[in-house]
């Protein structure tokens, strides 16, 4: 099983005009959020999703959700995003948002990323299924 590619590597697999997606990497921000999430939301709101981990993109590419809106929703267009991928489906995917949302841990994560880069930083939580 391969063991995940430390952070300070990661940048050296990245091409000009394309995407690159990582799954585990290792981080000491990302160790532990798919856990954290999934400690912090009720049963009663998470249903069967269940947090497996993070994913990290870097290039353009869109975020698009395609679970809760039929036609599809475009959220935008982004050059770096981080995901957290899981199994199965909250039961009350607007509340779950909530929650994830207003952790402490998502928002220190957010404004420490906003103070490093300098730039605004946006979220969105969705599922794509």
């Amino acid at each position: 099983m391969p063991k995940p590619l430390p952070a300070c590597k990661a940048s050296a697999l990245f091409v000009e005009n394309r995407t690159l997606m990582l799954d585990s990497v290792e981080s000491p921000r990302l160790e532990g959020l798919a856990e954290i999430i999934c400690d912090a939301i009720p049963k009663e709101v998470a249903g069967t999703f269940l947090p497996g981990g993070t994913l990290i993109n870097i290039g353009w590419h869109d975020i698009w959700e395609g679970a809760e809106h039929d036609e599809g929703l475009l959220f935008g267009r982004a050059f770096w995003s981080l995901g957290v991928w899981g199994y199965g489906s909250p039961d009350d995917w607007p509340e779950y948002r909530r929650l994830v949302l207003a952790m402490p841990e998502i928002q220190k994560f957010s404004n420490d990323l906003q103070h490093t880069t300098g730039q605004s930083i946006q979220q969105c939580v969705y599922w794509n299924v």
